[in-house]
C-alpha cells in the first residue's frame, strides 16, 4: 500500500517498485486528494512504475469510491491501459452516511467504466456497527465482489469483530447497474 501525491511521481513510483522487487505481493496505489489535475503526473507515475515491474505484477488502485464526485482525480489514468488490474473504492458508508445499497449502486454504476474488478473497501472505524459490518459484507457477496476488505482494524468495536466472520446466506440475484 502506497499513499502518493504526485509531486514526485517517478520517486514513489520507484519506491513502489522497490518494496516490489524486494518481494512484496502486490502493490496498491492510493492516490486521492494530492493528485487531483495531476493527469500527467499520474501517467508518469504508472509508467514508470510498469518500467520498473512486470507488466502482469499485481497492482491495485484505491481512492474515493465515486469518481463523479472527484472529477478532476485521474482514474482513467490509475485504472487505464498499464495501470492498475483491480479497482478497491474507498467505499465508507458510514463516512459518507448513505445506507449501504446505496454506496454499492452508486460505487458500482460509477466504476464500472474502467473495466476492472472491483474489490470493496468498507470501513470499520467511526462506530461501525456489527449489522452494518454484515450488511456490507452481503452487498459485496450480491455485487459478485471476489474480495473486500476494510479500513481500519484497530478501530473495530469487538462486537463488530463477530459479524466479520459470521457466515453469509446464499448470493441474491446480482443487482442491475446503469451504464453511467
Amino acid at each position: 500500500w502506497q499513499y502518493v501525491y504526485g509531486k514526485y511521481p517517478r520517486t514513489e513510483a520507484r519506491l513502489a517498485a522497490r518494496a516490489a522487487n524486494s518481494g512484496a505481493d502486490c502493490i496498491v496505489i492510493d492516490a486521492e486528494v494530492e493528485y487531483k489535475d495531476r493527469y500527467l503526473q499520474a501517467q508518469q507515475y504508472v509508467d514508470e512504475l510498469r518500467r520498473n515491474i512486470s507488466s502482469d505484477y499485481p497492482v491495485g488502485f484505491t481512492s474515493f469510491a465515486y469518481p463523479d464526485f472527484h472529477p478532476n482525480l485521474p482514474y482513467s489514468v490509475f485504472l487505464g491501459p498499464g495501470g492498475a488490474q483491480w479497482n478497491l473504492p474507498q467505499m465508507y458508508f458510514h463516512a459518507f452516511r448513505v445506507k449501504i445499497p446505496q454506496v454499492f449502486y452508486h460505487t458500482y454504476t460509477l466504476n464500472q467504466i474502467y473495466q476492472r474488478p472491483i474489490h470493496p473497501l468498507g470501513q470499520t472505524y467511526d462506530g461501525v456497527s456489527s449489522s452494518q459490518a454484515y450488511s456490507f459484507r452481503k452487498y459485496a457477496a450480491a455485487y459478485r465482489a471476489k474480495g473486500y476488505s476494510w479500513w481500519v482494524w484497530h478501530d473495530t468495536r469487538p462486537k463488530t469483530w463477530s459479524a466479520l466472520k459470521r457466515k453469509l446466506p446464499k448470493r441474491p440475484v446480482k443487482p442491475l447497474t446503469p451504464y453511467p
